[in-house]
């Protein structure tokens, strides 16, 4: 079950109209970070119609985004199907074993019985299911800059993004 919504996982009708009556308040919630979910949000979202309706939402951000001018989005199909014409994109990746410790790390905090392997072994199955799924399948857009943070801390990975934006608007200048 979806919990308070009391919909079922694969019960895609309501999950669509869910998919469709959401907005930026209602993901602005800490559970939504939880394992599980993200686990479910993989397999739920290789639904066509969930992704339509998502993509839909997505889209409407950029058009008219709630904070001021723009926007900065992260997702596995971002710049490949939601925003394609992105002024910059950049596909970030890492060994799925220290991917596996960060995320171990992050659901440690609150789930005091997790494991690692078992963490390790859902990303692994997240990513197959994503590399391989039917519809907008998890890929670097063919103009994206790709950045391997599998040997650098969050600082560091956030100073190569804005290395990689810099030379970015340096280059589109010139």
């Amino acid at each position: 079950m979806i919990n308070k919504f009391n919909i079922k996982y694969n019960d895609f009708p309501k999950i669509i109209s869910l998919a469709k009556s959401l907005d930026l308040e209602s993901l602005d919630n800490i559970e939504l970070k939880r394992d599980d979910l993200a686990i479910l949000a993989s397999k739920i979202s290789e639904n066509l119609g969930v992704r339509k309706s998502l993509l839909e939402f997505q889209r409407a951000l950029s058009i008219k985004p709630p904070f001021g001018v723009g926007i900065v989005a992260e997702g596995r199909d971002i710049g490949t199907v939601v925003f394609p014409k992105a002024d910059i994109k950049i596909f970030i990746n890492a060994d799925v074993e220290i991917r596996a410790m960060r995320r171990y790390k992050e659901l440690k905090k609150t789930n005091y019985n997790i494991k690692l392997e078992s963490v390790k072994n859902q990303l692994i199955d997240r990513d197959n299911r994503d590399y391989n799924r039917e519809y907008s399948p998890l890929k670097p857009a063919e103009d994206a800059y790709l950045l391997n943070t599998s040997k650098l801390d969050i600082e560091e990975g956030y100073s190569a993004i804005c290395k990689i934006i810099e030379e970015h608007s340096a280059n589109k200048r010139n």
